[in-house]
């Protein structure tokens, strides 16, 4: 299959990304250039809170316009008509948004029909009965949307223990986007795990991870001392798209 700039690379991402009982990832791209503006798809009743609270905070810290928000709490299955007539009228736009698992599969064929950009993309679970609680695996096509270390460093505030394994597919080099030319990159901090979530993923999106990206694969456990006793144990997708 040949490949070009529009074209989506399929099953890249291995059995670690199986294992979080998400699809294997399709990406495309390292930059497409700044985007004319934001939009949050939120398709995950529960979460859609504290992951919004994430992502604005972070996009308002770094002087972006306020994102456009599509609210489909039933997800892109039940969404699937009013979503795809958004997605013709996103041009220009990057996305950031929330899935549950049965939605991301859905999700990713949209942007994929439109011929958009899939930069990054995100699988989350939380088991409170696994040794470590919070799993998470973020794939990207390039350095420049690294999520790992801001993803690690915002987790440390909910005192529990994480695994994070991170894939970068595309090469070395990052281009950065002119919002993302800031010499503070530290995320406000959260004790709830999915608004840590969406601080990294927005973070991710700007471009503010890529200073400490190599390619490749790279993985990190930390072990809390106390883990907390609540935690909502869900499932989510998350993606960072261009169209």
């Amino acid at each position: 299959m040949e490949v070009d700039r529009r074209s989506f690379v399929m099953g890249m991402a291995g059995s670690a990304l199986l294992a979080l009982g998400a699809p294997r990832a399709a990406l495309a791209k390292a930059w497409g250039g700044a985007p004319s503006g934001w939009t949050l798809f939120l398709g995950h009743s529960e979460a859609a809170p504290a992951f919004a609270r994430g992502v604005r905070s972070v996009l308002a810290r770094a002087g972006c316009p306020e994102p456009g928000i599509v609210d489909a709490p039933g997800g892109p299955i039940a969404a699937h008509d009013a979503l795809r007539a958004h997605v013709a009228r996103a041009r220009g736009r990057r996305w950031i948004a929330l899935v549950d698992d049965g939605g991301a599969a859905l999700f990713q064929e949209l942007i994929r029909a439109a011929s958009g950009w899939l930069l990054a993309r995100g699988s989350h679970a939380c088991s409170r009965d696994a040794s470590v609680p919070l799993r998470h695996l973020w794939v990207a096509a390039s350095p420049t949307w690294s999520a790992r270390t801001l993803l690690a460093s915002s987790l440390m505030g909910t005192r529990s223990s994480f695994a994070l394994t991170e894939q970068i597919l595309g090469g070395t080099e990052s281009t950065l986007p002119p919002a993302a030319v800031r010499n503070d990159t530290r995320l406000p901090g959260s004790a709830d795990w999915v608004e840590c979530v969406g601080q990294a993923v927005a973070a991710a999106a700007l471009g503010l991870g890529a200073a400490a990206a190599p390619a490749g694969d790279q993985r990190f456990v930390h072990r809390a001392a106390r883990d907390e006793a609540r935690l909502p144990t869900w499932r989510l997708a998350t993606f960072v798209a261009d169209l």
